[in-house]
């Protein structure tokens, strides 16, 4: 098994005015060849998935302080993109993320895989969107809001349950809500595909497309 570690760096000017700063990104990309899945772990912000066009997994960081200030550069250097291989699944890290103290860091994670990848997602707090994928779909999100889109022939099932607020499932002549009082469960098994579709999330709103 073999660890690799990318790191964020940056220069600090002597004087740093209190505005938002884009602090840039890191990047990475490694061979998908035996690839089958690929598991994410993201604490705080935003996520994008989408299937790329080479047989590779690649991540693009974006860093963002969104008041500025010489502190919030600071926390941002502790920030690691840690992923490593395991057997057929691809594990994907962001660590150093202040589990205190963020004061207006925000971080933006794009991650690109071939199609038809299995995804594992666990995300803490932010916005999840997935589209164009054709593998297996797995999602915990403890609190905010995700979007998944997915080719309709593709897709064999799809169960989501949210403990307080809204899911609910749309496809072409097909419409799916599950909502009650407080929380939200739905479960729906008649597609085409092979494709399973699964979501569980704390506290937000969960959307499933079908194009």
């Amino acid at each position: 098994m073999k660890i690799t570690t990318l790191a964020l760096a940056f220069a600090l000017a002597l004087a740093l005015p209190a505005r938002a700063l884009d602090l840039g990104s890191l990047t990475g990309a490694w061979s998908a060849r035996g690839t089958e899945a690929v598991a994410v772990d993201f604490p705080v912000g935003d996520l994008y998935v989408v299937p790329g066009v080479d047989d590779s997994v690649s991540v693009v960081l974006e860093v963002r302080c969104k008041h500025g200030g010489r502190g919030c550069i600071e926390r941002s250097r502790r920030l690691r993109i840690v992923t490593d291989q395991v057997g057929t699944r691809r594990r994907i890290r962001v660590e150093g993320y202040p589990k205190w103290d963020s004061r207006g860091l925000h971080l933006e994670l794009r991650v690109t895989v071939p199609r038809r990848t299995a995804l594992h997602l666990d995300v803490g707090v932010g916005s999840l969107d997935i589209r164009g994928v054709a593998g297996d779909v797995a999602v915990e999100l403890g609190v905010g809001e995700a979007t998944i889109h997915v080719p309709e022939h593709d897709v064999r099932s799809v169960s989501a349950e949210v403990g307080v607020g809204c899911a609910d499932l749309k496809g072409r002549g097909l419409r799916v809500d599950g909502q009650s009082f407080i929380s939200s469960h739905l479960h729906w098994s008649d597609g085409p595909g092979s494709a399973r579709v699964s979501l569980h999330l704390g506290v937000g709103d969960a959307s499933v497309r079908l194009d």
